[in-house]
């Protein structure tokens, strides 16, 4: 039982080494870019839709009661509204990924602004609060390289202490 115990624990610290070799908060945005140009719901959806339903209707009734109609689905509108809304996220991804992150946040501030009922609200979020927490980390390291700058080395501080020979 020990031995099992102790395999189990090698096997799992051995899988925590290699998940933390991620790439930092720019290896995020490789992976949702290529998600996001992978054509996942075009694979989910499937070929031939065929579906039944029985509904009462309300309110909103054509003039024949009787009349057949398809409940449900995606409309074309809500797919190019959605189609939309891909491309322009993609292009703030693409720019955050291709180094231009001022860029990159004006355009995931605007989209989470504009598409407040939007399927990739939440990743858009997700992306901006990523690159506002690795925006902290670069000025803090300016703020360290600035310090390190200004302080005077240990040489020119023994200059500055010994007196000057006549």
């Amino acid at each position: 039982m020990k031995k099992v115990l102790f395999i189990l624990i090698l096997v799992f610290s051995a899988n925590t080494c290699f998940a933390a070799k991620g790439g930092g908060f720019m290896g995020w945005y490789k992976k949702v870019l290529k998600t996001l140009n992978s054509k996942i719901e075009k694979r989910l959806a499937p070929k031939v839709r065929i579906s039944a339903v029985a509904a009462v209707r309300g309110a909103d009734q054509s003039v024949d009661p009787m009349e057949l109609y398809w409940k449900g689905g995606m409309t074309e509108k809500a797919a190019k509204k959605l189609d939309g809304e891909k491309k322009e996220f993609i292009v703030a991804i693409e720019m955050v990924v291709n180094g231009k992150t001022d860029e990159g946040k004006k355009l995931l501030e605007a989209f989470i602004k504009n598409n407040s009922d939007s399927l990739y609200l939440q990743d858009a979020k997700e992306a901006l609060s990523k690159l506002s927490e690795a925006e902290k980390v670069e000025e803090k390291a300016e703020i360290k390289k600035e310090t390190k700058k200004a302080e005077p080395s240990k040489e020119t501080k023994k200059e500055v202490e010994k007196p000057k020979e006549k």
